[in-house]
């Protein structure tokens, strides 16, 4: 029996027979909460705490990219100064 890697296999790490059909994926129907919403609805909150990121009225994305980056930077240095380990 040979083994192949398909494409359908899922994660890089599985392989599947040569001759095997695809496995069969349920996907549900309607709305499903993703299990790590929490995660991207804080990220959005800490965002959201800084005044200019408040209103999203840049001219270029590069601007908002940057003004995210510098939110994210400010909430780690406030934990490093805090918390020190």
């Amino acid at each position: 029996m040979e083994i192949v890697k398909h494409p359908w296999s899922g994660w890089q790490g599985i392989w599947a027979p040569k001759d095997a059909p695809p496995r069969v994926v349920e996907v549900p129907k309607g709305f499903v909460v993703p299990k790590c919403r929490w995660v991207v609805e804080r990220t959005f909150a800490w965002l959201g705490k800084s005044r200019r990121m408040a209103k999203n009225d840049e001219a270029l994305v590069e601007t908002a990219e940057n003004l995210v980056y510098e939110v994210m930077i400010r909430l780690m240095v406030r934990r490093l100064a805090k918390d020190p380990p």
